[in-house]
């Protein structure tokens, strides 16, 4: 299942941003578009809903929303081999940007002028509280995957020898 954005008829005007394919504001009271710069979720010009702060000339006004939808998927043998890869390669880049992260908080530690920097464990709790904080989409997920990362890092200690297997 693959989750997709499609236009749905709702009949009353809708705040749309055509860049992330997102209803940023329902039922929306500005009346056309020459005057979409006076809609609530607009600020200096930018849109406070889309997670990019698309422009106003990335929005426009209809009768429609966007609503997430799940989409049954095939894929050959070649696709998954491909997806499987690419699972890897992002794995290794979310793996060597934690150690980086853990390097950067050592050297940072080291060298700090005040002895209270986080560690690798903290920096993760903290990002987990944001993330349960900010409450946007799949957090849920992020936040069990972080949680695995810290159980792996009171084990092993390292970020290094983190697996795929041990997030799932």
């Amino acid at each position: 299942m693959e989750p997709i954005m499609q236009e749905q008829y709702f009949g009353k005007r809708s705040f749309n941003c055509n860049v992330c394919r997102k209803t940023c504001h329902k039922n929306c009271w500005v009346p056309f578009d020459l005057l979409k710069r006076t809609c609530e979720v607009i600020e200096d010009k930018k849109c406070t809903v889309c997670q990019g702060k698309c422009g106003l000339s990335n929005h426009s006004l209809s009768e429609y929303v966007f609503v997430q939808q799940y989409v049954k998927s095939w894929y050959s043998g070649k696709d998954v081999i491909s997806r499987q890869k690419k699972k890897g390669n992002d794995f290794f880049r979310f793996q060597e940007t934690l150690a980086e992260t853990g390097d950067l908080i050592k050297d940072l530690n080291d060298n700090a002028l005040e002895p209270d920097v986080l560690t690798l464990s903290e920096y993760i709790e903290n990002i987990i509280t944001k993330e349960k904080d900010e409450n946007k989409i799949d957090f849920q997920m992020r936040v069990q995957i972080l949680k695995k990362v810290l159980e792996h890092l009171k084990k092993e200690r390292s970020v290094r020898g983190l697996k795929m297997e041990d997030l799932s």
